[in-house]
């Protein structure tokens, strides 16, 4: 069998698999159902006239590869993944979405600390690219404040 023609088999195949997963389950759907029924058995027939084998035997084959092809096993969590992008963690039918904030702009940090000769920068939660720059704005940190002839992060003062 040709490559080509294996993959179309298999392309339907894998619609009818997904029709029939998302069939209604409430009776009183009945109109849904039987249309539901009637685009699956539709797929199905193509598929059966393309191979010539019976349903039962590709549904097996289909639902083994699934089986074997597919564990999820990631550990991630909404917070690890960029807002508005998609994963899917422990369940291959329950799509999550991260809420993890990408900065792709200067940042301003949420607080300032020291310790010792190194100063400490909070920043707020998120993804930064490696061009964003975290600032924070001391009125104070001007040369006037800075004895002359001494540097500070590369600002030299001029205080005499």
């Amino acid at each position: 069998m040709g490559k080509r023609r294996e993959q179309r088999i298999y392309d339907n195949l894998l619609l009818a698999y997904a029709k029939v997963a998302n069939l209604p389950t409430d009776p009183a759907d009945e109109s849904n159902l039987i249309a539901a029924v009637a685009a699956v058995k539709a797929v199905v027939d193509a598929v059966l006239v393309d191979t010539g084998t019976t349903l039962d035997t590709k549904v097996n084959t289909l639902q083994s590869s699934i089986d074997a092809g597919f564990e999820l096993t990631g550990d991630a969590v909404v917070g690890n993944v960029l807002t508005d992008k998609t994963f899917y963690k422990d369940d291959f039918k329950t799509k999550l979405t991260g809420t993890m904030v990408n900065h792709t702009t200067d940042i301003t940090a949420t607080s300032i600390s020291r310790d010792g000769d190194t100063l400490k920068f909070l920043v707020p939660a998120g993804y930064y690219p490696g061009t964003i720059n975290v600032t924070y704005q001391d009125t104070d940190f001007v040369e006037g404040n800075i004895l002359d002839g001494v540097t500070i992060f590369g600002l030299l003062g001029t205080h005499v």
